[in-house]
């Protein structure tokens, strides 16, 4: 049976017919003309039904374009429901203060910060819908506020606009060679298993070679750790496009377990194999099972089945001492495990579906901070940009204010916000121009639907193309919106040159405002976004070192590796520090469910043992930052105790629970520095 490393091998392979390796471009292509087309369609069902704003319609269609069918369906229903949500919202806050101008602003600046809060909070596919319910509201609104007699009507036609757009584009995109995401993702998916091999074959390496320099290394676990949550965001969107995937889904869930145990386990590895290039000079046979492990995974990279490990090795995986043999048989089990899974998914994708089997959950990290954080930063931003309007009194300043909550909207998700929000003031910024060249240089000269299609083809054609490609979207995506919202297209008006002068600095001064703000709030809350998710983690090994907590193993390690993730974003240089204590503080917790599961095989002194050291971590972990320098020696002395009453008498004390133990102590030595003090202070 072919396995997926085979698959993924042969996509790069230069003997692939040429009618496959020309299929990336004539995807963009594809995407291009069907984008293009959707916006035109729009276009024409607005002014054949004589809605006032059929350019709301065309932009719709570009939004919602996406280069996968379900991406593209599910940000159509949630922009639908958005708009829904945001329409009665605009509606219900404009009747009760619309009399108090000031009053007014705030109540729509509490209301955005809400929906970015939300919108952060629902980890799902339709998070996109709340963000939409904020700035939505802004835009039926403050072009209106003058007249909330006409606000029910601008309600309803904004609502129609979006559904001509949004039906327009899905109907084009179902109809013409729909892109899915299932194949995709487990091709990524066997990407991601060959990286973490190659990571894994570069400590075995080092151990080998006596070469522990991180410069080096071409696969760093901060990237692996990042790439997997990918994986776990793009997982929901492949099983609404593939009917058999989805009859499937236990299997993908587990197979996520598993890789996720390998990344944990081989953390571990790099800390045990730093003191390894002298012991094995001193030991022949723990080179031949390194040897022997760097076989395997060379195997495993073959897209060949793993077999079973030489009995030595086997020996090894009984004696529950903490060595590096011991943990690449621990490693080898793993690698099997997630291996044949994957096989075994090739072979069922290959069947007709069946009955769906129960799953397992996922166990994200919330950060609520964060959420709380960003909130802030758009309720602010549009408060201060709307009293910039207020009291200037700018004519175009509300198209500034509804600017500023669209960048604090789109931005709010992203753990560095500076980035992207800089590509999309600089898309802005270059839109304008082109707008103008087309609206003023060549619209004039045509009179019909046929010449406009004809002056707009060349560079929307070219912006589609562009973003249907992942390099250069984020950069594009801006543009062309950009472009669209300048352009302002209707059936009988036209723009004058100081009103399109005007609105191009008010949507630039809109996303400047909250792109100063959010650099000023990033760098401040980046001390205390930190130091609080170091505290989570610490948390949820609180929670497993109390006697009967409940907590299963998959669920400590899903969500320890998802608060994880969002440290590691965070912290910058210090990503690789970080990734070891955090990843230090998930062994130890998976030290102590395992030691809670074995505590029954313990003699009665073992068990008290093991109960002060529970105690004695609960108390260390309990403490602040700076009370822990003091008290770290007093632990490890407690744990050093209770380690020499777990080896008497000999033999008592199951030896996997031995090697438990030596797990705690081995991270607690190696990592006491993340434990004691926060790195990024």
């Amino acid at each position: 049976m072919p396995s997926y490393f085979s698959a993924v091998a042969d996509s790069c392979s230069p003997m692939r017919p040429s009618s496959l390796l020309a299929r990336p471009a004539s995807q963009e292509w594809l995407f291009a003309i069907k984008a293009f087309s959707a916006a035109m369609l729009a276009f024409t069902c607005s002014i054949h039904l004589g809605l006032e704003r059929p350019y709301w319609a065309m932009m719709t269609a570009y939004i919602v374009a996406q280069p996968f069918a379900s991406l593209s369906l599910v940000k159509g229903a949630s922009r639908l429901a958005g708009t829904c949500v945001g329409g009665m919202a605009a509606l219900l806050l404009t009747t009760l203060f619309v009399q108090w101008p000031l009053l007014h602003l705030t109540a729509l600046a509490l209301w955005l910060g809400l929906c970015i809060f939300l919108s952060l909070l629902e980890q799902s596919l339709f998070s996109y819908a709340f963000l939409l319910s904020g700035y939505t509201t802004l835009f039926i609104t403050l072009p209106y506020v003058d007249h909330p007699d006409t606000l029910f009507m601008v309600a309803l036609n904004r609502v129609e606009e979006i559904a001509i757009g949004i039906s327009c584009y899905l109907l084009l995109d179902l109809l013409l060679w729909p892109r899915r995401t299932d194949a995709r993702f487990v091709q990524q998916l066997a990407q991601w298993q060959q990286q973490l091999f190659g990571w894994q074959q570069q400590l075995l390496q080092g151990a080998t070679t006596d070469n522990q320099d991180d410069d080096a290394a071409t696969i760093s676990p901060d990237a692996l750790l990042l790439q997997l949550g990918q994986l776990e965001q793009l997982r929901p969107q492949a099983l609404s496009d593939s009917a058999r995937l989805r009859a499937h889904q236990a299997v993908l869930i587990e197979l996520h377990g598993e890789l996720q145990a390998q990344l944990t386990l081989g953390l571990a590895l790099s800390d045990l194999l730093q003191p390894l290039s002298a012991a094995q000079r001193q030991d022949p046979s723990l080179q031949a099972l390194l040897s022997e492990a760097q076989q395997a995974l060379a195997t495993l990279q073959r897209g060949e089945r793993l077999g079973a490990p030489s009995p030595a090795l086997q020996a090894q995986s009984h004696t529950g001492a903490l060595t590096p043999a011991a943990q690449l048989a621990a490693l080898l089990g793993y690698w099997w495990q997630s291996h044949h899974l994957l096989q075994q998914l090739n072979g069922l994708l290959e069947q007709a579906p069946t009955r769906r089997r129960r799953t397992r959950r996922s166990y994200p990290h919330v950060d609520v901070g964060c959420a709380l954080q960003a909130a802030a930063t758009g309720s602010i931003s549009l408060l201060l940009c709307g009293l910039g309007w207020m009291l200037t009194g700018w004519s175009s300043g509300y198209l500034a204010v509804m600017m500023t909550g669209v960048a604090c909207s789109l931005f709010a998700a992203s753990d560095n916000p500076l980035l992207p929000a800089k590509g999309f003031f600089i898309g802005s910024l270059l839109s304008i121009p082109i707008a103008g060249v087309l609206l003023f240089g060549l619209l004039p000269f045509v009179d019909d639907l046929p010449g406009m299609i004809a002056v707009l083809l060349p560079f929307f054609i070219w912006g589609g193309r562009r973003m249907a490609r992942p390099a250069t979207a984020a950069r594009t995506v801006p543009l062309v919106l950009g472009t669209l919202a300048m352009l302002t297209l209707n059936n009988d008006t036209r723009m004058s040159f100081s009103t399109f002068l005007n609105m191009g600095v008010a949507q630039q001064v809109g996303i400047g405002i909250p792109l100063l703000l959010t650099g000023v709030l990033r760098r401040l809350g980046a001390q205390v976004q930190l130091p609080r998710l170091q505290r989570a983690l610490e948390q949820a090994l609180l929670r497993v070192a109390r006697p009967g907590s409940g907590v299963s193993r998959a669920a400590f390690e899903s969500h320890g590796q998802a608060i994880l993730l969002g440290m590691v974003q965070r912290c910058g240089d210090e990503a690789r520090s970080v990734l070891g204590g955090g990843g230090a503080l998930i062994r130890m917790g998976l030290g102590l469910l395992r030691l809670e599961s074995l505590s029954g095989r313990l003699l009665p002194h073992g068990r008290k043992a093991l109960q002060a050291s529970r105690e004695a971590l609960s108390a260390f972990f309990s403490l602040p930052p700076a009370q822990r320098a003091s008290a770290f020696p007093v632990l490890m002395q407690t744990l050093e105790q209770s380690r020499q009453l777990l080896l008497q008498p000999a033999g008592a004390t199951p030896p996997a629970a031995l090697q438990q133990f030596d797990h705690l102590l081995l991270a607690l030595r190696l990592h006491q520095p993340f434990f004691i003090r926060a790195l990024w202070r």
